[in-house]
C-alpha cells in the first residue's frame, strides 16, 4: 500500500540537503597581520636599506613589503569552512583555521534560531545568526573572494529559511532577518550626510594638489561612500518592490 504524500516528503527532504565550502575570513586577524608587518617591515627597510635620499629604493621597500603584508594576510586571516544544511540543522566544521585560533564545530538546530543578518560591505561582509539564548554565530567573508559557495549558500540559507517558517505552526517563533544599517533611518541619515561630503572631495583635492597622502586618503574615503550609499539605494529599492 503506498504510503500518503511519501513523494512530497522526500522532495521536501532532498531540498534541506546542501553542503558549502566557504572560506570565512577574520577582521581582527586581518588588521593584527597587516599592520604588524606594514610598519616592521617598513621599519626595518629604513633601518638597512639606503632609502634615505634614494626614491626608486624606497619605493621597491614599499612595494615589497605591501605585497608581504598582503600576501600573509590572506593566509593568517582565512580559513576554510564546510557549512552543511539539512532538515533539521545546520553543522558548520572548520576544515582549518585562523593564525593563533581553534574555532569549535557547531550543530544548530533550526529551532535554535532567532534571526539572522547579511550586511554587504566593500571589504568584509558579514554573515550573523542569533541563536535564542543571545549566542551570535558570525561568518565573515573577504568580498575578493570568489572561488567557494558563499553567495550560494546565502541564497541557500533564505530559501531553507523560508521553507521552515512555512512548516513551522507557531509563527512567534518563525526565523527572522534582522535589517542592516542600509535599511534603517540612521542609514538614510548617514547616506546623505555622505553625498555631501563625497561632494567636498573633489574640491579638496584640487585645493590640496602637492599633498599626495591627503589624496590617497580623499579618494579612499570616496570609494567607501559610493559603496555605502549605493548600498542603501539597492536595499530602499528591494523594499519598494516588495
Amino acid at each position: 500500500m503506498p504510503i500518503p504524500n511519501l513523494h512530497k516528503a522526500l522532495n521536501v527532504s532532498c531540498n534541506f540537503m546542501g553542503t558549502f565550502q566557504i572560506k570565512a575570513s577574520s577582521l581582527s586577524t586581518y588588521l593584527a597581520t597587516l599592520f604588524t608587518i606594514l610598519f616592521s617591515g617598513i621599519g626595518i627597510g629604513i633601518a638597512l636599506v639606503p632609502t634615505k635620499g634614494n626614491p626608486p629604493i624606497a619605493l621597491a621597500v614599499t612595494i615589497l613589503v605591501i605585497g608581504c603584508a598582503m600576501y600573509a594576510t590572506h593566509y593568517a586571516a582565512t580559513a576554510k569552512t564546510q557549512w552543511t544544511i539539512t532538515e533539521t540543522e545546520i553543522q558548520l566544521q572548520w576544515i582549518n583555521q585562523f593564525l593563533f585560533q581553534n574555532n569549535p564545530d557547531l550543530t544548530i538546530n533550526w529551532s535554535e534560531i532567532r534571526q539572522y543578518k547579511y550586511r554587504p560591505d566593500q571589504y568584509f561582509d558579514l554573515f550573523k545568526i542569533e541563536l535564542n539564548d543571545g549566542k551570535i554565530i558570525k561568518l565573515r567573508h573577504n568580498t575578493f573572494t570568489t572561488k567557494d559557495d558563499f553567495k550560494t549558500f546565502l541564497s541557500d540559507f533564505e530559501t531553507k529559511v523560508h521553507l521552515y517558517n512555512q512548516r513551522n505552526a507557531n509563527t512567534s517563533t518563525d526565523i527572522t532577518r534582522a535589517k542592516t544599517i542600509y535599511e534603517t533611518k540612521l542609514g538614510v541619515v548617514l547616506a546623505m550626510l555622505t553625498a555631501l561630503c563625497l561632494i567636498a572631495i573633489p574640491i579638496l583635492i584640487i585645493i590640496l594638489p602637492h599633498r599626495r597622502q591627503s589624496n590617497w586618503g580623499l579618494i579612499a574615503a570616496f570609494s567607501a561612500g559610493i559603496f555605502f550609499i549605493t548600498q542603501v539605494l539597492i536595499y530602499r529599492k528591494k523594499k519598494s518592490s516588495s
